[in-house]
């Protein structure tokens, strides 16, 4: 029977890595001067392009919701107009912080493009100035993802220039906040005044519909006084109750009685009278009513100085330091890349001169 012969391999270390690795130290040995000179000179690049750049300067202004009585004046109970929370307000600030409409009125009434780009090519167009030197530099950031800090907002803007930088973001964000509470007041002032012509418009209606309505009041006087002068009605005719053998109890309610019952003496009367009034606001049902909601409409005083739309946190102030470049991490990143660059080039020579050898021995 054939037998069956089991050998063990005994594993050999795996030199070849270590003799690799030693190979590349070597190569990188050979090469220090290369090696030195790549990652010195790039780094002197690197450090004199970090000390020499232009300096930007950041400004920050922190911001907050509005408190309820900062936006009481929007609101009117009595009229229920009350749709302007804090909230809201808050809100539309926001979006008008972000509106390049705003932005590029602030640019060219504060003629910025002077003060941001002095040194200009007369052909730069304006509009690549701005969204270059301010659109681009002027940013808003909320942490959303974070509850109970949604409500903070953060707006900040970069120049060269640190007191531009901060007098530039504080006369923004008063800019906005100005014409935010412009725009509510006026909407605001619509919702009032079209409440003031709706009751103009009834007051109106009643008062022009008075006589008209006096003239039917009289035509059915008189067909009611024809009536009871046929049936030979001249006085008031009302039935009544007896509730004890001497003592009779009115129980009639005469608007439910026909009028002809009246008498032609008393519906003539009321007609003459109608006639001859001078005066239709008395008697007109809910005119006081109207008038009454129209005073109070034209009593409302508006104080635009009692509201804000939004709490300044703290103000943008002139930033001692600048923010870019940022010298130590743009110096550790040029020598990082330039001790790179350095092996590579130390191999790649390496190799070379390997096939040139192998060139000349074959």
């Amino acid at each position: 029977e054939p037998q069956i012969v089991y050998t063990h391999y005994r594993q050999q270390p795996h030199e070849d890595d270590e003799i690799n690795l030693l190979e590349l130290w070597r190569v990188l040995v050979r090469k220090k001067r290369l090696l030195v000179g790549i990652t010195l000179a790039v780094t002197l690049a690197v450090s004199a392009y970090a000390f020499f750049a232009p300096p930007f300067y950041k400004a920050e202004i922190f911001l907050l919701p509005p408190l309820a009585k900062d936006v009481h004046g929007l609101n009117f109970q009595a009229l229920n107009i009350n749709e302007h929370s804090s909230a809201s307000v808050y809100n539309l600030f926001v979006r008008n912080l972000r509106s390049r409409a705003f932005r590029m009125r602030m640019f060219k009434e504060q003629n910025l493009v002077d003060l941001l780009a002095p040194d200009r090519d007369p052909d730069t167009r304006i509009a690549d100035v701005f969204e270059r030197t301010f659109n681009q530099a002027l940013t808003v950031s909320q942490d959303l993802r974070k509850k109970g800090l949604e409500d903070f907002a953060t707006v900040s803007f970069e120049t060269r220039d640190a007191h531009l930088s901060a007098k530039v973001l504080n006369d923004f964000i008063r800019l906005v906040n100005a014409e935010t509470i412009s725009i509510l007041s006026q909407n605001v002032a619509e919702k009032l005044n079209s409440r003031k012509q709706l009751l103009q418009n009834q007051i109106a209606s009643k008062r022009k519909l008075a006589p008209l309505r006096r003239g039917d009041r009289i035509q059915v006087l008189e067909d009611a006084a024809l009536v009871a002068e046929i049936l030979g009605i001249v006085d008031n005719t009302v039935p009544t109750i007896m509730n004890g053998p001497t003592t009779p109890v009115v129980a009639v309610n005469n608007s439910q009685l026909p009028m002809y019952m009246r008498g032609t003496k008393s519906l003539r009367v009321i007609a003459k009278t109608l006639r001859q009034r001078s005066i239709e606001d008395p008697f007109i049902n809910g005119l006081r009513e109207l008038q009454e909601q129209l005073v109070l409409l034209e009593s409302i005083t508006f104080n635009r100085d009692s509201i804000t739309a939004v709490t300044i946190d703290q103000w943008a102030i002139e930033p001692k330091t600048h923010a870019k470049p940022k010298r130590l991490l743009i110096i550790a990143i040029g020598f990082v890349l330039s001790l790179m660059i350095g092996v590579f080039l130390a191999f790649f020579l390496n190799t070379l001169e390997q096939q040139r050898e192998q060139l000349k021995s074959s």
